[in-house]
């Protein structure tokens, strides 16, 4: 699975990543165009024809984009006068190169994805960051030797090549391993290789395949699972962006863009179970538990540390400056970029209030609903 990856000229390999690009729809095969929720607010301009844009998701049609699909399901983005296609990512799509080269107006992708591609020449730029912490650990299996950090020395270790690799390879070095100490590896889509022990160490994301290999009979107990932050590693994952001519020659259609997804993130959040289900309509071959425990761990990635004072979506600078300072630390980029250059929190800024805030909902109750669907 590489689902960060990333390469620098676009302009060339454009035409391969347009083939290689899936359009999400409905499963009869209709247009990604909700229809108007009921008790919807109704759009000012409803006659007025929708403006097309396209969103290229980091990864496959699943719950860890459940911010898009509930907007979509209940009508905000035609509220806000677009209709959305959604493209779905996977191990061969080019995810930058994609938005870069014009095939879709918006993308989602990491803080540290965005700098590296800046710092390589693409001109996209930050709107919004959907998830407020790292949605990735590494898991090692006790029964192999795997107790500590110091463990991981000179172990097989499974990383999603084009930006997945920054946050374990940083871990190794915080940590005092190292990072030529380790076998960097390239890992595919599934866990196999890791259950066949081809992989010491593999990359699980909390709200996908962490849960597959519990799923697959391993206990929590049997795994050592390694996080990054607690080795003062931890970079921010998803967050939206889009290209530098789209802010300046198309503001408009980037607010409301960014409006309608937000919005889309409160109301799944608040619905959790129901948001679950939206997903199924766009993914049919999921498996609506695995989808309910994914957009729960959603949930808590979009609601963690900064959004509990500033709401869904906000940008910190310092997950930049961090994610910056870490792929300095590793050469991942030569040298420093502006940062200031690299996301404008002007959008997010002008989003309603009352998308993006916490204040208005029954948090306990809505936390304790997702500890339920968790176990926890």
């Amino acid at each position: 699975m590489n689902r960060f990856r990333f390469v620098a000229i676009v302009v060339l390999l454009a035409g391969l990543v347009l083939a290689a690009c899936q359009s999400v729809s409905t499963p009869g095969g209709q247009s990604a165009v909700a229809p108007q929720a009921v008790g919807a607010t109704e759009s000012t301009a409803p006659e007025q024809a929708l403006t097309k844009v396209k969103v290229q998701l980091a990864w496959v049609k699943q719950g860890e984009f459940t911010c898009v699909f509930s907007a979509l399901d209940q009508g905000f983005y035609a509220q806000e006068g677009l209709e959305v296609e959604v493209l779905a990512g996977g191990p061969d799509v080019r995810t930058v190169q994609v938005v870069a080269s014009g095939a879709a107006e918006f993308g989602i992708g990491s803080p540290a994805l965005v700098i590296a591609s800046r710092a390589n020449g693409v001109p996209i730029k930050g709107i919004a960051q959907t998830f407020q912490d790292s949605f990735t650990v590494y898991i090692a299996k006790k029964a192999r030797g795997f107790n500590t950090i110091e463990d991981i020395a000179g172990a097989k270790f499974g990383v999603w090549f084009g930006g997945g690799e920054y946050e374990p390879q940083l871990m190794a070095v915080k940590a005092g391993v190292g990072k030529d100490n380790v076998s960097w590896l390239p890992q595919k889509f599934s866990m196999v290789e890791f259950y066949e022990d081809k992989l010491d160490v593999a990359s699980a994301t909390l709200h996908n395949e962490l849960h597959v290999v519990l799923d697959d009979g391993y206990a929590r107990d049997d795994l050592t699972i390694y996080r990054a932050s607690d080795y003062g590693a931890g970079m921010v994952s998803d967050g939206l962006y889009t290209t530098e001519d789209m802010i300046n020659n198309r503001p408009e259609i980037v607010q409301a863009f960014v409006n309608a997804t937000l919005r889309g993130c409160k109301w799944g959040y608040e619905h959790g179970n129901e948001a679950a289900e939206i997903v199924l309509k766009f993914n049919p071959e999921l498996d609506l538990q695995k989808q309910i425990y994914q957009v729960e761990e959603v949930n808590k990635l979009m609601t963690a540390r900064s959004a509990q004072e500033h709401g869904f979506g906000y940008m910190a600078p310092e997950d930049w400056e961090i994610s910056q300072e870490g792929l300095l630390e590793l050469a991942a980029i030569s040298e420093p970029i502006d940062l200031t250059a690299a996301y404008d929190s002007s959008f997010w800024e002008m989003v309603p209030e009352e998308y993006k805030t916490l204040s208005d909902l029954d948090v306990a109750a809505i936390q304790q609903r997702i500890a339920e669907n968790l176990g926890e």
